[in-house]
């Protein structure tokens, strides 16, 4: 099993975590996108919620795993 330097914490749980905290904020720009597109019909709305989510998800994962990899090394 890889543990990250430092805490001996498995490597596997931090990008577990980073992708649950990736979700999570990939979720909160999908409601803002949502609630901002209020004015469109629902498959415009609910479409670019679902593209919103997916597109900040995958660029939100190779930037929060590495931050929180230096963190918990600290």
């Amino acid at each position: 099993m890889e543990l990250d330097e430092g805490r001996g914490v498995p490597a596997t749980q931090t990008v577990r975590h980073a992708g649950a905290l990736g979700a999570l904020l990939a979720l909160g720009a999908a409601a803002v996108f949502a609630l901002a597109a209020s004015g469109f019909g629902p498959v415009a709305r609910y479409g670019g919620a679902v593209w919103v989510f997916i597109l900040t998800w995958i660029i939100l994962m190779p930037v929060l795993a590495p931050w929180l990899k230096e963190r918990r090394a600290a």
